[in-house]
């Protein structure tokens, strides 16, 4: 059996969210089809939807994966991030009592004695925020 305009289309739009490493826009752009045409197919087609819910989670599983190689390098920032975010239920989340706002699990600071809290001790709040990558101040 011939597959459809549509399903050619759809296809075509497939491959480039997985080529736009998700971007909707940029897909839609490359494959030729607007916007509304493929939120109109999410909203219509179940197998569609399933289709680019599973590129998605590629694109998540991705971007996870380069989050890791930061971590094993000792990206502390990409290690603060990764605790905000998938060690909360651990404790491990930004105080917001906290004068520095520097990463705390309970009462205690998630780095310690480590070079983190002595750089985080010599520079102000507005400084430590305003710096392109905090990484260049732990000479990481």
């Amino acid at each position: 059996m011939q597959r459809s305009s549509t399903d050619c289309r759809k296809q075509a739009l497939l491959a480039a969210l997985k080529t736009s490493r998700f971007v909707i826009a940029t897909a839609c752009e490359s494959a030729g089809v607007g916007r509304r045409t493929f939120y109109y197919w999410m909203d219509t087609d179940a197998d569609f939807k399933r289709a680019v819910e599973d590129t998605q989670e590629e694109a998540t599983d991705y971007v996870e994966s380069k989050l890791m190689q930061c971590i094993d390098s000792g990206k502390e920032r990409s290690i603060i991030f990764y605790l905000k975010t998938k060690g909360r239920k651990r404790g491990y989340q930004e105080r917001g009592d906290s004068d520095n706002g520097i990463l705390e699990r309970d009462e205690m600071s998630l780095f310690g004695n480590s070079a983190l809290k002595a750089v985080a001790s010599r520079y102000s709040l507005d400084e430590l925020m305003n710096v392109p990558d905090p990484d260049d101040l732990l000479g990481v």
